[in-house]
This record gives structure tokens, C-alpha cells and sequence, in this order.
């Protein structure tokens, strides 16, 4: 199975969902009529909780493909253009979220939202921020590594990179993250994973107390469309890679069953696609949940290929540049 995607855009979506976080997380009862004060109706937290859950998501997806681009085995060239490339991306994204969160403001106060709709996506952009600073955290531990004039010559300096630092803790202050953690819990953008099961704290429902309508179906399904293009993207790129080698079994196993949990999650995908179109609501939001399990899977399955290429690059690799410098002056 061999897709028409680049190694470059499947770098770009590079890496990993792990554990997609149950999505109707955190939804306290609250009273239906409310729309004042702190107060937020069920509808608009669960679309607090889906955009948080949607931006961490991404955020996983771009820290991890970040990590892939300045990995050791790249050349400094490489690494020094990905640093560069990712601070002007953050310098972009923490001007829109500035602005976002000024028309917010701007909207409540004349009215033209509820505060409940206004706190729930107050909440999304304090999950954005978060990602921001941790690919401008990444980006200053790789210029650490990297020759200074490499980096000043593509403008990159620490100045530049305590500035964005600077200015997304600014748009995630007090009262922001204060919002998101009422609505989505106490760890809004931090790196997604198995601990993160408690993060909505005691009133969170099980999972099939959760209300399944057209809405709520069509949002599940929306994002598992984009979870298995980003994993249909990240297998790609293990595929481009475990080709370019003399072959490795163990890369091609584990190439093999992620191309296998791709495949199931487009049909079960099309299954859900089935179902919301005959009005199981319900049934469509489970079928995208486990779109979502093999989606994660292929990830996991694709990063193993491709940590079992780079061990065989590194084996391939002169273990003492000195011995071989003596052997050909012996020569």
C-alpha cells in the first residue's frame, strides 16, 4: 500500500494521537436556561471540551513531528531550517491567537455571544497557546545544539525565541487558564497520554452517559476524518523511509500492521459515515472512537518502523571515526 504523500507533508503531520482522550469529557450538570455569569449550558462546554481535545491533539501531532525533524540523525543544515521554520509558524499562530482572543472579548462584551460560548473557546485558544510554547521550548533545546551562525543566518537567536516565550505566556495567563480549566480540567495542553485519564476530574460521566446527537456525531466524525489522514500521513512516511533502506523484518512487520490498522479504520470510518446517515447518532460517535484506537495504532505501528530504520542506520555507522582515520593513513 503505498500512498502519494511526500516525506515532506508527512513530516509536517508527523506523529502520533497516542490515547485520543474520551470526547465528552468533563460535562457537569448545569442548568439548560443558563447563560449568565459563570454559568455554561452542557452544549457549549461539550464544545469547549471537542475544540481543547482537538487542539491538543494537533499539538501532539506537531510536537512529535518537530522532535522527527531535528532528530540527531539529521544533518545540522536540516535541523537549524526545521527551528527556523517552526519559530516564524509560532510567530504567526501567537498573532491570530492574540487577535482571536481580542474579537472574543469584543464579542461578549456587545453581546453577540453568551459567555458560555465565549468561555468555551476562550479555552481552545489557551490549549493552542500551550502548544506554542512547547515547540518554542523544543526549538530553544535544539538551537542549543546547533552552530549560532547557522541560526542567525536563517534570523534565529535567543532574543527571538524568549520574545515568543514571552508573549504566549502573556496570552495564557491567569484568567484564560483559569477558563480552561473549568472547562476542560486542570492539564489543558499538556502532553497527551495515558495519565491524562483524570484530567476532567470526579463529575466526569461514563462514556455511554455522554448525549450522542447530529451535532455531536458530525464533530466526532469530522475529527476522525483528520486523525486518519494525519496517521495516513505518518505511515506514509515509514513506508518512504523503510524503501529507501536494504530492509529490516522487524521494520517491515511493524510497516505492515500499521498499513493493517489503516485500513481498518477507513472502514470502520465508512461504517460510521453509514450510520450517522441513518440517524444512529450513538452508534456513529462509538464507530469513530474506535476509528480513532486504529488510528493510534497505525501511529504506533509506523514509529516503531521508523525507530527500527534509524537503529540499523546507526549500526551502519563507523563506531570510531578515529580507528578509520589511522587505518587509511596506514594506508
Amino acid at each position: 500500500m503505498k500512498r502519494a504523500v511526500t516525506i515532506l507533508v508527512a513530516t509536517m503531520l508527523a506523529v502520533s494521537m497516542i490515547a485520543a482522550v474520551p470526547l465528552g469529557a468533563a460535562l457537569p450538570e448545569q442548568d439548560e436556561e443558563a447563560d449568565d455569569g459563570d454559568d455554561i449550558r452542557p452544549g457549549e462546554r461539550l464544545g469547549g471540551v471537542v475544540g481543547v481535545q482537538e487542539a491538543e491533539i494537533d499539538g501532539e501531532i506537531e510536537s512529535r513531528s518537530f522532535g522527527i525533524k531535528t532528530a540527531q540523525d539529521r544533518t545540522d543544515d536540516a535541523r537549524s531550517d526545521a527551528v527556523a521554520e517552526q519559530l516564524e509558524r509560532n510567530e504567526q499562530r501567537l498573532t491570530e491567537l492574540q487577535q482571536r482572543q481580542q474579537e472574543l472579548r469584543e464579542q461578549r462584551d456587545a453581546g453577540e455571544i453568551t459567555n458560555g460560548t465565549y468561555r468555551a473557546k476562550m479555552a481552545k485558544t489557551v490549549a493552542e497557546t500551550e502548544n506554542v510554547k512547547r515547540t518554542t521550548n523544543a526549538s530553544a533545546n535544539v538551537s542549543a545544539e546547533l552552530p549560532a551562525e547557522m541560526l542567525e543566518e536563517r534570523g534565529v537567536d535567543a532574543e527571538k525565541i524568549r520574545t515568543l516565550q514571552e508573549r504566549a505566556n502573556e496570552l495564557s495567563g491567569p484568567e484564560v487558564a483559569e477558563i480552561a480549566r473549568g472547562i476542560a480540567g486542570e492539564r489543558v495542553g499538556a502532553p497527551m497520554g495515558p495519565d491524562r485519564a483524570d484530567r476532567a476530574g470526579p463529575d466526569r460521566p461514563d462514556r455511554d452517559q455522554r448525549p450522542a446527537d447530529a451535532d455531536n456525531a458530525s464533530a466526532a466524525l469530522e475529527a476522525a476524518e483528520d486523525r486518519l489522514a494525519e496517521a495516513d500521513a505518518i505511515v506514509a512516511d515509514a513506508e518512504e523511509r523503510v524503501s529507501e533502506t536494504d530492509g529490516d523484518e522487524r521494520a517491515e512487520a511493524a510497516l505492515e500492521r500499521a498499513q493493517s490498522n489503516v485500513e481498518n479504520a477507513e472502514s470502520t470510518l465508512a461504517d460510521a459515515r453509514a450510520a450517522l446517515e441513518a440517524g444512529d447518532d450513538q452508534r456513529a460517535v462509538e464507530l469513530t472512537q474506535r476509528v480513532d484506537e486504529h488510528a493510534s495504532d497505525a501511529v504506533d505501528d509506523a514509529e516503531e518502523a521508523i525507530e527500527r530504520i534509524e537503529e540499523q542506520t546507526d549500526d551502519d555507522r563507523p563506531q570510531d571515526r578515529g580507528d578509520s582515520d589511522r587505518e587509511n593513513r596506514g594506508q
